[in-house]
């Protein structure tokens, strides 16, 4: 097990979040080809499906540098509504008490001292575990984190008819997940990340994927979901009105 979750680099200030025991999200490996593409919903995913993020700074400023601060604000935004989310705070070559006051509340590690690795893991076990045996309640032998990795991997293929399918795998275990209903609509739409459903050709609004996982998700992915369908319904409305002023000219 190791802490290799990093999300971004501001100096010597580092983001990590850390999915899974056996799972994690290391922008250097897992963006590396995703060059040319936009990184946000790749980032967007991992800030929802994480349980632990570790942020590791060596001074204030780093802290609240934009990109670093972006992502551990937005974790803990996510913690309020999801209780089993959990953020922890280190520090290196800096006073505690600098810390931003988000963050300076919540339980931290010192990494100068002695054994800091070994009571870091220790402590992200011990968040860990009854998580994964919540799961194995559930479903014994099923790693939904794996399954949604194989969801992103196949938008990113364009194969939305096997995208589709684990969506549903798992949903058949985890029934009220936000984030699975809109990839599932994502899988339906026909694109690859949920910034790309505005750019969907009719309305999706009545789709019970939609529907679903705007009743089921955070805010911000409501708010996501709900813009998309806004901005395709308008471009509909516009499309149609177009439509009706050709007709009306082509019977003069």
């Amino acid at each position: 097990m190791a802490i290799t979750s990093v999300l971004k680099y501001e100096g010597d200030n580092k983001t990590f979040v850390w999915k899974h025991p056996t799972q994690d999200f290391f922008s250097k490996i897992t963006l590396e080809d995703k060059v040319g593409t936009e990184f946000e919903p790749y980032i967007f995913a991992a800030l929802h499906s994480a349980k632990v993020m570790v942020v590791v700074g060596t001074s204030r400023e780093n802290l609240d540098s934009v990109w670093v601060k972006n992502e551990w604000s937005r974790f803990l935004a996510l913690m309020k509504k999801d209780k089993n989310k959990v953020l922890l705070p280190c520090y290196k070559d800096m006073n505690p008490y600098d810390m931003p006051e988000a963050l300076s509340v919540l339980q931290s590690y010192n990494m100068a001292s002695i054994g800091f690795m070994q009571d870091l893991v220790r402590g992200i076990e011990k968040i860990l575990k009854p998580i994964q045996n919540g799961f194995a309640q559930i479903s014994p032998g099923i790693d939904i984190s794996a399954l949604k990795k194989r969801i992103h991997v196949f938008l990113d293929n364009r194969d939305f008819k096997s995208a589709n399918e684990y969506c549903d795998k798992v949903l058949d275990v985890l029934p009220e997940d936000g984030e699975t209903y809109a990839l599932k609509l994502c899988s339906e739409v026909g694109v690859d990340s949920f910034d790309k459903l505005q750019e969907s050709k009719y309305s999706f609004e009545s789709s019970s994927s939609y529907s679903n996982a705007i009743r089921f998700s955070d805010e911000q992915l409501k708010d996501m979901l709900e813009n998309a369908c806004a901005i395709v319904k308008e471009r509909d409305r516009r499309k149609k009105k177009r439509r009706a002023v050709f007709l009306s000219m082509a019977r003069i």
